[in-house]
């Protein structure tokens, strides 16, 4: 599916959001889209928004958000793709 998508979207317009991006499969997941994709285009949603500095310094947005903060989900998601 990523293929797809990154194939036909304009990345100016292009938002994924990835959760658990500071987990073993997370990381390799962003790791890989990043291959494909701007940073620009990618926003990291993770409990802990200081464990993901490093994605930070790659020009890849992070956010707070945490599956038992309903509120903290909405937030993360607005805007992706």
């Amino acid at each position: 599916i990523l293929g797809l998508v990154v194939n036909q979207t304009p990345w100016s317009s292009l938002l994924i959001v990835i959760t658990a991006a500071t987990g073993q499969l997370g990381t390799l997941v962003v790791d890989q889209l990043l291959d494909k994709v701007p940073a620009a285009s990618v926003r990291v949603a993770v409990r802990s928004p200081s464990k993901a500095a490093h994605w930070a310094d790659k020009g890849v947005q992070v956010v707070h958000a945490d599956y038992d903060e309903p509120d903290t989900l909405r937030a993360a998601f607005e805007g992706a793709d």
